[in-house]
């Protein structure tokens, strides 16, 4: 009697946790179903994960298209005013973009809209080119400005008119000087330069300075960059200067000498900065002992 009762009882109690076991598992299945759901609309809705790391990683490949165009607008201003103390007009820009091996055309009329090869007026208002390794073409007002992307006006092209420099104001004025005593041996205008300027100069007006963000625009413009140095080593020394603007290095000034000072050597340029723009100089030596007096200066041109 004790012993029958004993087995319908445990048969009644595994009958009773397998059905509880089948619950358990269909809930379970249904949460999973739920939950994957969720995850296959965060990744795949329009603002799911994957959409948003494609539009990221689109903005990041348009921002270095962009900015290789502006610095090849700004590589062709230093190199006309280095020699003609002059800003190039558009006409002469769109010269020096076609003889480029990374530009894969200049236009007058947009591609988007016609193909055009040429640019065949004497003063155009606006010229349209496309780097060749990327999907992007490129709107140049007369203010050699970026003045639209792919048919997108830019808000902050400064499609305003922008006046020519009016020449170096010579009494405004910042300068950083550096001594550099070892290989390989780098500072930056956060770390290490000294900063000179006349208290009554109105710098401050154009310019200020932390030892945190370096240099932050006040007044947009146009800026002279004027570098010179001076080199005193035991063997045979190198240097190389560079601006760094909103995390953009552009090559400035290379030094080098063998047991003499090597004085001067002058590197200058005008660079049109925007309000808020950020900037900081860069000094690196390669192979000296001793490098010293190098001296990067900033002048306001307008």
């Amino acid at each position: 009697m004790n012993k029958k009762f004993r087995v319908k009882n445990e048969e009644y109690k595994f009958k009773r946790i397998g059905g509880i076991t089948l619950i358990s598992l269909v809930i379970t299945i249904v949460v999973l179903i739920i939950l994957a759901s969720i995850a296959i609309y965060l990744s795949l809705g329009n603002n799911g994960v994957f959409n948003r790391a494609k539009e990221a990683k689109e903005l990041t490949t348009k921002q270095e298209a962009t900015d290789i165009i502006n610095l090849k607008i700004t590589t062709a201003q230093m190199n006309k005013y280095a020699d003609k103390q002059e800003m190039p007009t558009l006409k002469e820009l769109s010269q020096v973009l076609k003889e480029d091996n990374e530009i894969q055309y200049v236009t007058e009329t947009s591609k988007i809209a016609k193909a055009e090869y040429d640019v065949p007026s004497e003063d155009p208002t606006s010229i349209y080119t496309k780097l060749s390794k990327y999907p992007y073409e490129f709107e140049i007002n007369s203010s050699l400005q970026l003045a639209s992307i792919d048919g997108v006006k830019l808000s902050n092209s400064n499609s305003q008119n922008i006046n020519q420099p009016t020449g170096v104001k010579w009494d405004i004025w910042i300068n950083n000087s550096i001594t550099l005593t070892g290989k390989y041996d780098i500072k930056t205008s956060m770390s290490g330069l000294s900063i000179a300027k006349d208290t009554d100069n109105k710098i401050d007006e154009y310019l200020s300075y932390s030892n945190e963000e370096g240099y932050t625009v006040l007044k947009s413009g146009w800026y002279f960059i004027y570098a010179r140095g001076m080199i005193q080593s035991e063997k045979s020394a190198a240097a190389e200067t560079s601006i760094v603007i909103n995390d953009n290095a552009m090559k400035m000034l290379g030094l080098w000498a063998t047991n003499y000072y090597c004085d001067p050597t002058f590197n200058n340029f005008p660079i049109y900065l925007k309000e808020n723009d950020k900037f900081y100089f860069s000094v690196t030596s390669n192979y000296a002992t001793v490098i010293k007096d190098i001296a990067i200066y900033c002048y306001p041109m307008f």
